[in-house]
């Protein structure tokens, strides 16, 4: 099949980018939803019945899928963010049903503090995960913003142009989706960020720093990827677009 490549380059304002950083101050997805350095229990409500089977349910809008213990009896959980949010919190726990370690993460990329917890519940570590962006003027909340000018999605309306009325983890991907956490939950099997610090060599940036987001979508029975190479500098970006093949995602836990 012959492949078929589209170059899309938009201008981001200066004045535009600026107004984003002004903006995130005030946006919910700046204050944590938890307390940071208090751990939690697997499953307080024992919805999995001892951690023997998957469950999910959701609260205030916020999405919980609570996986079944592993064959060392470690648990995991994850916690999808309303729409508005977009993104979810990974969480391990020790055999005694103690948190392991919690982290933000959107589509790939970890953000906010990363906490480890002992079996007694003592915070022993925090990793900075927004250190790997200390420079970089383009955030995640950025990122989503040109999506969202792409028409990829509309956090607020939860319109899509990934594929109409698709099954995918045994619900339907509507369009409009729900605007709750089954927002990220469906459209995190078809779109992936990915980010790269800028490459110096003799104390001289060679590469900028660049945010990578590949999207999968379907349109006239055929599959494209769409990927979005942004400056993490200043915004601008391109758009690669082939025809592929799609393969159905395999729904595993990720390694803590």
């Amino acid at each position: 099949m012959k492949t078929k490549i589209f170059i899309v380059q938009i201008l981001l304002l200066t004045s535009m980018t600026s107004c984003y950083v002004q903006k995130r101050k005030n946006m919910r997805w700046i204050i944590e939803p938890y307390e940071f350095g208090v751990p939690e229990k697997y499953d307080p409500l024992n919805k999995t019945e001892g951690g023997t089977k998957w469950v999910m349910y959701k609260h205030n809008d916020w999405l919980t899928e609570i996986w079944e213990k592993n064959a060392r009896g470690e648990g995991y959980s994850i916690e999808y963010a309303p729409a508005s949010d977009f993104y979810e919190i990974l969480k391990y726990y020790h055999p005694n049903d103690m948190l392991k370690s919690r982290v933000k993460y959107t589509l790939g990329v970890t953000f906010g503090k990363k906490e480890f917890f002992d079996e007694q519940g003592i915070l022993i570590n925090v990793e900075d995960r927004d250190a790997q962006f200390e420079g970089v003027r383009i955030k995640r909340e950025d990122v989503l913003e040109i999506l969202q000018k792409a028409e990829v999605f509309n956090l607020k309306t939860g319109k899509h142009s990934i594929i109409d009325n698709h099954t995918i983890r045994g619900e339907r991907l509507t369009n409009p989706l729900k605007t709750d956490g089954t927002f990220y939950r469906l459209l995190e099997d078809y779109i992936t960020f990915s980010f790269a610090p800028a490459v110096i060599e003799d104390g001289k940036e060679i590469t900028p720093p660049m945010w990578y987001v590949r999207v999968k979508s379907f349109d006239q029975r055929i599959n494209y990827l769409s990927v979005f190479n942004i400056n993490a500098h200043t915004g601008h970006f391109t758009v690669d677009k082939s025809e592929i093949i799609m393969i159905p995602p395999l729904h595993l836990p990720p390694d803590d």
